[in-house]
Formats: C-alpha cells, sequence, structure tokens
C-alpha cells in the first residue's frame, strides 16, 4: 500500500513537472515569435492623427531598436504612460493579436495661454501643458496671475477671477470683430485699494481697448463697456477705459 502510494506521488509529480515543461516550452516559443512583435499603431480620437505615431510608440516604450513581444506588452502600464504626457486627457490601449496595439485618445484643450510662464496653455480643468509643439499657433487670449510658482494644476483665488473674468466676457455682447487678448488679474488683490485693478485687452475692429476693472464691479462694468463701445466712433487708436467706479467709465485715447 505504501509503495502503491509511493509509486502514485511520483506519476503526478512526473505528469505535472512535464505539462510545466510543456507550457513554458510554448510561453518562450510565443515570446520568440516573430509574428508577435509588435510593430503597428493604430491611433483613433476626436482629431485624425492628433500627435505622430512615432511619439505615441515612444511613450508607451516600444521601438524598432527594442522590439516588443505582443504577449509582454502590458495594456494598463501603456495607458499609464500616455496619461503621463502633459497634453494627453484620456487614453484607452488594446492588443489585438498578432501584431497591432489600438489606441484611442483625447488631448487637453487649450482655452488660454499661461502667459507666466513661455508656451503653456491653460484647459477648462485648470491644468496647464505646453502648447507647441504638441498644437499649431492659436490666437488665444492670454491669462496672467503674476505668479511664478509652477504646478500642473493651477488653483488660487487669482485663477478663480480669472476664469469668471473670461467667463463673463464670452457671455457679454462684446461685438462681431471683438477679441479678447489678455486678462491680467496679477494687481487685483493689491494691498492698496488704489492699485487694485484687472486689466482686459480686448480689440474692437480698429482699436485696441484696455479695460481697467475691479472685481467688486466685475458684471456691471462689463455691461457699462458694451453699452459704451456702441456708442464709440471707431477710430485707429488705442484707448483705456476706466470702469472700476460703478456707472462711470473715464476713456483716454493712447
Amino acid at each position: 500500500m505504501v509503495v502503491m502510494a509511493v509509486s502514485l506521488i511520483f506519476v503526478t509529480t512526473t505528469t505535472l513537472f512535464t505539462i510545466y515543461r510543456v507550457i513554458r516550452h510554448l510561453e518562450v516559443e510565443r515570446l520568440l515569435n516573430p509574428e508577435y512583435v509588435l510593430d503597428t499603431i493604430v491611433q483613433t480620437g476626436p482629431v485624425r492623427e492628433a500627435l505622430p505615431t512615432v511619439l505615441l510608440a515612444e511613450l508607451m516604450d516600444l521601438s524598432v531598436d527594442k522590439p516588443t513581444n505582443f504577449f509582454a506588452f502590458d495594456e494598463t502600464k501603456a495607458v499609464r504612460k500616455l496619461l503621463n504626457c502633459p497634453v494627453i486627457a484620456t487614453a484607452q490601449v488594446k492588443k489585438i493579436k498578432p501584431n497591432k496595439v489600438f489606441i484611442d485618445y483625447e488631448l487637453r484643450r487649450p482655452i488660454a495661454l499661461y502667459a507666466d510662464f513661455e508656451n503653456m496653455a491653460i484647459d477648462a480643468e485648470r491644468r496647464i501643458f505646453p502648447l507647441i509643439p504638441y498644437f499649431s499657433p492659436k490666437q488665444l487670449p492670454q491669462i496672467v496671475l503674476g505668479e511664478h510658482k509652477f504646478s500642473h494644476i493651477v488653483t488660487g483665488e487669482k485663477i478663480d477671477l480669472a476664469f469668471s473674468v473670461f467667463l463673463t466676457l464670452c457671455c457679454a455682447q462684446l461685438g462681431e470683430n471683438a477679441s479678447i487678448r489678455r486678462i491680467d488679474v496679477s494687481k487685483a488683490y493689491c494691498q492698496s485699494y488704489g492699485k487694485r485693478e484687472i486689466v482686459v485687452v480686448i480689440d474692437q475692429k480698429k482699436e485696441r481697448h484696455y479695460l481697467r476693472l475691479t472685481e467688486k464691479n466685475l458684471s456691471s462694468g462689463i455691461a457699462n463697456y458694451v453699452s459704451l463701445v456702441q456708442n464709440l466712433e471707431p477710430q485707429e487708436v488705442a484707448r483705456v477705459i476706466d470702469l472700476r467706479i460703478e456707472k462711470l467709465a473715464y476713456v483716454e485715447d493712447l
């Protein structure tokens, strides 16, 4: 009985070892099989080929010099690597046998230039990221906070105020040819009340207007500006329009 038990254990162990060796052999064979080398990337998204395929391959560590096997490629890690790129907002990765990687991704959408740092844009989530070379040059308004501490997500009362100004201006009837060029809130919270101001630069037809506003009178100041513009005779001149006092506008030609 003891001999039979020992024999059974031996047979079972031998069988399991043989199965393990066969599986291991198949795994090694798969990893060395050139048919399973990833050499094709297919990208999709809202914008056709928003980023060069070569860049996507580089971000995921896929290289011709260092071929990656289909079975060794980790989709979850690849997504994390793509999201480490500051301009990529969302990403999904799926590998398809024998040699393809499908990437569906979306870039961040710049709504303004973050002028406190060179070549930086900001999106609606207040994340900052490089504009060039990922995006073509754009006519975007500049946001100036007057702060030079870098952070991937901008927080604080100044960015809250800048976004509030931007939203109010976008909702106002500034005119067909109006273009918001700059929103400067660097002095919005100066200790001296006399120095507190929000400076907004707007191009109107042939003119450039420098608006001086305050947080307290922001909505009424912009509403007064809209009314004023309708009665101003267009000239090839720059004008400072001080709207910091309720129901008053001081206009000065530069």
